[in-house]
C-alpha cells in the first residue's frame, strides 16, 4: 500500500531529530540541565569548560575517528561566540538503523524512525565544511550493503544574528528514496527541528538578543530573531524580507545542501520523479525559506543566486519548478509581501499543525478571529510576521492528556493517520511507535513510555531495550565521552560558585575527590573482569557519591566530623533520590561499564539496591 507523503515527511522528519540526537556526545545531559543548581553557577562554569575543551584537539581536529561539531572553534571554522551554549556533536555516531536517546533535564527522549523509510537504506553519507571558507567534503558515514537509498546528512549552523558567528552541528538530510521499490526515485530534502533542555531558559535569553547580543541556546537564537532581514545581500539571498534568524541559518546550510544534492545526483544519473522539502518547527521555518529561496531567485542576475545553483549542472534537469513543501508546526517566516510572493510562485506547500499550537499561531496569517491568538501573542513574542505555507489545522488526537504540547510532532503524526483513516495506513506504519518519552531509565528500558501513543498502538514501546542496550551505548561512545564529563566536572565541582549557600572546603574536597575517583574508576584488573568485581566496584563508588551528597544536604552546617560521628554517611541514596547529581552519575557510570564489559548486563546492576536507585532516578 502506497504510504501518503504527508505521513512519510512527517516521518523524515522524525528521522532529522533522530540524527541530532544518536550524535550528542552527552546524552543524559546534552545542553546541560541537569548540572543546572538554581543560585548556582555550576551549569555556566561548566559550559565554559567545554568552550575551552572545544579549542583543543581532538574536537578542533576532524578526522575519521571522531569528526565533532558545536562553536564554530570546533573543526577550524572559525572563532567561537562563547555567549552561545556549547553543545557538542560527532557526525559519525549518526546511524539511522539503531535507536538514539537524550535526557533533556526532565525526561527522556527516545527515538527510532519507522521501518519502512530504513529498510532499503543502503548508505549515509556526510557533507561537512573543512574550513572557515566553508569548502565542502563528503565522506561516508555508514555503508550497510544492501538497498537502493542514499542519505548525505548535510552540516548546518543556528545562533547567527546580526553577523555573529553560529554553532554548527547536523541539520539536515538529502534523502534519494524509492518509494515504490523500482527504478523511479524521489528526493527529499528534510531539515531538523530546534533541541534544548528547558525551553523557557532557552527562550528567555534568546529574546534578549536584541538587547544584548546572541546568547543562550543556539537554536533558539534562531527561533528568536524573526525580524526581517535589513541588508541587501540577505534580501537578494531569500528573494524578500524573511525572518533574520531563518535567512542566517540556512545560509549556514546551503553550500552543504548543495554538495549533498550534488552528490545525491552524481550516484542516480536520472533526475528525480518528485522533489519534497520538509521540516518541523524550527525545520519547518528553514524548509519554508529553502522554497522561497529557490523559487524567487530562480530569475536573479546573480549566478550564485540559490534559484540559480540549483539549476546548474547535474541539478539542471530536476524538477524544481514541481517541488513540494511539508511544513510541519510552521511558524511565521517573513512579511506579508515576502510571504504572499512565494505562496503565489505556484509552488504547492502545505503545513500542517495541531489546534491550539501557539508556535503556529502566533503568525499574523492566522487571524484573531480563528484563534484568538494571531495579533496579541504574535506581537508578545517579537514575530509580527507571517506565513510562507498553506497552513492545515488539524484536531489534537482525542486522547492525549492534556498538558501534551500540542506542537510535538508525534502528536501531528497520530492526527494526520487519525485523518487518513486506518484503511488508508497499513498496521505497522501506523502503530509504529517512533517518538517515546519516559521518567526513568528503567521506564525507558521497560517500554513504559509517558507520551500520546494513540489508537492501536501497544500499551508500551520497546525501542532501547536490555537486548539493544550495549550497541546504543557502543555508538555513542559511551564510556569514553564520560570520561570527558567526568573529568571537567572535577574542576567545576571545587569551585565555590557550583554550590548553594555556606559550603565547608572539606565539603568541597570530599566531592571533588569522589569525582575523581569516579573518574579514574578501574572497574577491575585483567582484560576479562568478572561480573561480581564490576558490579561491587561500580556500587561501591555509586554509594560514596550518594551517601555523602545525602550527607552533605541533611547536615549542612553542621560539619564532617558531625556526619562521621553519628554515622550519617550511610545514609541511602533514595534520601536525595531525584534531587542528587551523584545518582545520575552513577547511573552513567553502569551505563559507561555496559558499553566497555561484554560480560556485564543492566540485570547485574538491579541486584543492587543503590544501583537499582540509579536507574530509577528522575532527571527533574
Amino acid at each position: 500500500m502506497p504510504i501518503d507523503q504527508k505521513l512519510v515527511n512527517c516521518d523524515l522528519c522524525i528521522l532529522a531529530y533522530q540524527n541530532y540526537h544518536q550524535a550528542v556526545i552527552w546524552p543524559l545531559d546534552p545542553w546541560y540541565e541537569v548540572l543546572a543548581r538554581g543560585g548556582s553557577d555550576r551549569r555556566t562554569l561548566f559550559m565554559r569548560g567545554v568552550h575551552g575543551l572545544a579549542k583543543k584537539a581532538p574536537l578542533k581536529d576532524r578526522s575519521r575517528e571522531a569528526m565533532y561539531a558545536g562553536p564554530a572553534s570546533v573543526g577550524n571554522l572559525g572563532a567561537s561566540n562563547e555567549t552561545l551554549d556549547p553543545i557538542i556533536t560527532n557526525y559519525l555516531q549518526i546511524n539511522p538503523k539503531i535507536p538514539a536517546f537524550t535526557g533533556d533535564g526532565e525526561r527522556y527522549l527516545v527515538l527510532e524512525t519507522p521501518a519502512y523509510l530504513l529498510q532499503n537504506l543502503r548508505s549515509v553519507k556526510l557533507a561537512c565544511y573543512t574550513n572557515v571558507s566553508r569548502e565542502t567534503a563528503i565522506s561516508t558515514i555508514r555503508d550497510y550493503g544492501a538497498g537502493r537509498d542514499e542519505m548525505v546528512v548535510f552540516e548546518g549552523g543556528t545562533g547567527s544574528v546580526g553577523g555573529s558567528t553560529g554553532a554548527s552541528s547536523p541539520m539536515g538530510f538529502v534523502l534519494k528514496r524509492h518509494p515504490e521499490g523500482g527504478t523511479a526515485w524521489d528526493a527529499h530534502i528534510v531539515f531538523r527541528g530546534s533541541r534544548s533542555g528547558s525551553a523557557g531558559r532557552a527562550a528567555t535569553q534568546a529574546m534578549n538578543g536584541p538587547f544584548s547580543g546572541p546568547m543562550g541556546n543556539p537554536d533558539w537564537v534562531t527561533d528568536m530573531s524573526s525580524s526581517p532581514v535589513s541588508n541587501a545581500t540577505d534580501k537578494a539571498f531569500v528573494g524578500g524580507l524573511g525572518a533574520a534568524g531563518m535567512v542566517h541559518a540556512l545560509q549556514l546550510c546551503f553550500p552543504a545542501i548543495v554538495a549533498a544534492l550534488r552528490e545525491i545526483a552524481r550516484s542516480a544519473g536520472e533526475p528525480p520523479t518528485n522533489i519534497h522539502v520538509a521540516g518541523h518547527s524550527l525545520g519547518a521555518a528553514l524548509a519554508s525559506t529553502l522554497c522561497a529561496a529557490l523559487t524567487l531567485t530562480k530569475s536573479a542576475s546573480a549566478a550564485d543566486a540559490p534559484g540559480k545553483q540549483v539549476r546548474t549542472g547535474a541539478l539542471a534537469a530536476w524538477p524544481w519548478d514541481a517541488m513540494q513543501g511539508w511544513f510541519y508546526a510552521l511558524p511565521p517566516t517573513g512579511t506579508k509581501e515576502f510571504c504572499f510572493s512565494f505562496l503565489t510562485s505556484g509552488i504547492r506547500t502545505t503545513a500542517p499543525y495541531c489546534d491550539g499550537d501557539m508556535v503556529v499561531e502566533c503568525s499574523n496569517s492566522i487571524g484573531t478571529f480563528d484563534t484568538g491568538m494571531g495579533g496579541k501573542f504574535g506581537w508578545v513574542a517579537g514575530s509580527g510576521g507571517y506565513t510562507a505555507g498553506t497552513l492545515e489545522k488539524l484536531p489534537k488526537p482525542a486522547g492525549a492528556a492534556s498538558g501534551e504540547n500540542p506542537h510535538e510532532i508525534y502528536l501531528i503524526r497520530a492526527a494526520i493517520i487519525h485523518k487518513l483513516g486506518k484503511l488508508n495506513v497499513s498496521g505497522p506504519v501506523r502503530d509504529a511507535q517512533p517518538w517515546g518519552i519516559f521518567d526513568t531509565f528503567r521506564d525507558v528500558l521497560d517500554g513504559r513510555s509517558q507520551n500520546f501513543r494513540g489508537g492501536g498502538a501497544p500499551p508500551s514501546i520497546g525501542t532501547l531495550t536490555r537486548h539493544n542496550l550495549r550497541a546504543v551505548l557502543q555508538n555513542y561512545r559511551f564510556a569514553h565521552h564520560l570520561e570527558i564529563f567526568l573529568g571537567m566536572l572535577g574542576d567545576v565541582v571545587s569551585n565555590k560558585g557550583a554550590y548553594i549557600g555556606k559550603h565547608f572546603a572539606s565539603t568541597l574536597l570530599q566531592l571533588k575527590e569522589n569525582v575523581e575517583l569516579a573518574r579514574g574508576l578501574e572497574l577491575a584488573p585483567g582484560d576479562s573482569p568478572r561480573v561480581d568485581d564490576i558490579t561491587d566496584r561500580v556500587a561501591t563508588q555509586v554509594s560514596i557519591l550518594c551517601a555523602f551528597q545525602a550527607a552533605k544536604h541533611k547536615y549542612l552546617g553542621l560539619g564532617k566530623a558531625k556526619a562521621e560521628a553519628d554515622g550519617s554517611l550511610t545514609l541511602k541514596a533514595d534520601d536525595m533520590l531525584g534531587q542528587d547529581f551523584s545518582t545520575r552519575i552513577g547511573l552513567g557510570m553502569l551505563l559507561a561499564a555496559i558499553e566497555k564489559y561484554e560480560n556485564t548486563s543492566v540485570a547485574d546492576y538491579e541486584k543492587l539496591e543503590v544501583l537499582r536507585l540509579c536507574l530509577d532516578v528522575r532527571l527533574s
